[in-house]
Formats: structure tokens, sequence, C-alpha cells
């Protein structure tokens, strides 16, 4: 509606510090014993450091460096690179794969129309995704239809994992991202104006990103 009540910012309560996700929340997740597994990002930075870092780690950023609106963009890009480089600068960049990838495709016009699969809840608008990787093809632009799914499937088939069944099983595997046989790519500092020390030292909002 357009009551100025319906437009507040919901503040979503959780255990876990610098993240607005409501995962923590579900009740599978609580069920499951996995709310342990959702830290705040200066646990990664640590991790990485020291050799700690998980096999497979989602990142997902909190309101004031998520690029939604009021947030500013310059502030999130240089989050995600800061996050970039500590991965590149150390022992695991010969070894990862990173899918950076956003929600929503920013209000800009699209003009392929998305494919219905089963229902017009299934997908939308394209959204970016930048693949990182020391065997990630140079200058390659993938046309080749992927979704969420697509990440969750890479995932599956690198640790010989089984299938949940959902957009995984019908989602492609974003091989055709890599070039396994090419000279690995030598790590490369991307240009930031703030660097991770900023940001462990600076702990993000925990509020939602859409809170205008």
């Amino acid at each position: 509606g357009n009551d100025p009540e319906d437009c507040q910012p919901t503040q979503i309560t959780a255990t876990v510090p610098s993240i607005w996700n409501v995962v923590p929340e579900f009740d599978t997740v609580q069920a499951d014993g996995e709310t342990g597994n959702v830290v705040p990002i200066d646990q990664f930075y640590q991790d990485v450091t020291s050799g700690q870092l998980p096999q497979v780690a989602w990142i997902q950023p909190a309101s004031d460096v998520s690029e939604h609106p009021v947030a500013l963009v310059s502030k999130g890009q240089s989050y995600v690179t800061a996050l970039i480089n500590t991965v590149m600068k150390s022992p695991y960049w010969a070894t990862t794969a990173i899918f950076l990838t956003w929600d929503d495709w920013g209000g800009f016009y699209d003009h392929v129309p998305p494919p219905v699969l089963f229902n017009a809840n299934e997908l939308g608008f394209r959204v970016p995704l930048i693949v990182v990787s020391p065997y990630a093809r140079t200058a390659y632009v993938s046309h080749v239809n992927h979704e969420f799914g697509s990440i969750l499937h890479y995932v599956e088939e690198t640790f010989n994992l089984g299938s949940l069944n959902y957009s995984d099983s019908r989602s492609d595997d974003l091989q055709d991202c890599f070039d396994y046989t090419q000279t690995p790519r030598a790590f490369s500092r991307i240009s930031t104006s703030i660097d991770q020390k900023y940001f462990i030292q600076h702990p993000t909002s925990p509020g939602e990103p859409d809170d205008e």
C-alpha cells in the first residue's frame, strides 16, 4: 500500500551480528543445528588468514554494503573487492572459484524475456554473474542459460554430492565458464579505496538492505 507505515524498515532479530539474512530463523536450519554456521563477516577474514576457510562459503552483505538504496554502490563495490583480494592473495587462490552475483536485476530494461519453466515465479530478468578463478576463461561471456541453482549444481559436482532435486537438478553446472587446461592466472590485486581493515574495524549494519 501507500501508507508510510508500510515503508518502514523491518528489523530482524538474529543471534548473528553484521548480517540481515533470516536464515538463522528458519525452522529447518534450527532443527538441523546449522545456526552455528552463520557467522559475522570478520570470521571470513580470520578463516582465510588462519587457513580454516570452509570448502564452501556463502557471503551475503548487510544493508550498508548491499548496493541497495539508500546504500552507496561504491561502498558495496569496495566491500566485495576487499573480500576477493583477501582470497586472491592467499594460498586458497590456486583452488578457488568465486561466483559474484546479485539477487535482482536493478530495475534496468532487459530485452530478453525470461523463459517460463513451470510458472511465472520461476525465473525473472537476467542478473549479472562474474566468475573469478585462476581457471576462469579470459574475456569470456557465457551464452548458456544459467540460474541460481547452477551455483549449487557446481558445488554438488565438485564435491560429489547428490542433488536437492529442485532448481539445481534442472540447472547447468557453469562448466562453460572454466578452462582447467589453461595456465592458472596469477594473483593481481584489484584496486579499491577501502580495504579489508576498514570492514573489520567498522562492522556493517544488521538491517535489511531494502529499507527504502
